[in-house]
């Protein structure tokens, strides 16, 4: 975003201190502090005043993130990170049984970005008016090397869990 001419500041909680800056790459990192994670992001949105929050993966946390949002007059986008993110019932790993907090920032949400159509169509009708299809950032191989004719290798996948589809991996 930021190389196509967007101004992109990330608030994050841990590194910088409170209040504290650093640019890199055209990307503004401001620090969050440690204060409360709900009233850090609602000074956060009232200091930068952004005009779109982004928000990518399912968790019971952007309810409470998205009435914050709609309190701070900031528009918010909500990017599926899985494909398990678009079933809302059990989109959640941790704190399953909070998925209303999650229902409730997707409802929300002034747009879903989802990655390929399978993932559209997983959601819930009532949200696919507001939803677009942005491919993933990792780009599309023009040419594939079958797996016989490739070196030897090793996929890096960082964590094998239900939702990050380790079945894909296999196949």
């Amino acid at each position: 975003l930021a190389a196509a001419g967007w101004q992109v500041t990330v608030g994050i909680r841990q590194q910088l201190g409170c209040g504290q800056r650093v640019s890199i790459e055209g990307v503004d990192f401001v620090g969050l502090g440690q204060a409360r994670v709900l009233w850090a992001w609602y000074h956060f949105l009232l200091s930068e005043q952004p005009q779109w929050w982004y928000w990518r993966c399912a968790s019971h946390l952007l309810g409470l993130g998205a009435l914050i949002a709609k309190l701070t007059r900031v528009r918010l986008i909500f990017a599926v990170g899985f494909d398990s993110d678009v079933n809302v019932r059990y989109a959640l790993f941790r704190r399953s049984r909070w998925w209303p907090l999650y229902a409730l920032g997707l409802c929300l949400a002034n747009r879903i970005f989802v990655q390929n159509e399978k993932q559209f169509y997983g959601l819930p009708r009532i949200w696919r008016s507001k939803t677009s299809k942005v491919p993933s950032i990792t780009p599309v191989m023009e040419t594939v090397i079958p797996h016989a004719e490739r070196p030897h290798y090793v996929a890096w996948v960082a964590m094998l869990r239900k939702f990050k589809r380790p079945d894909l991996l296999v196949e």
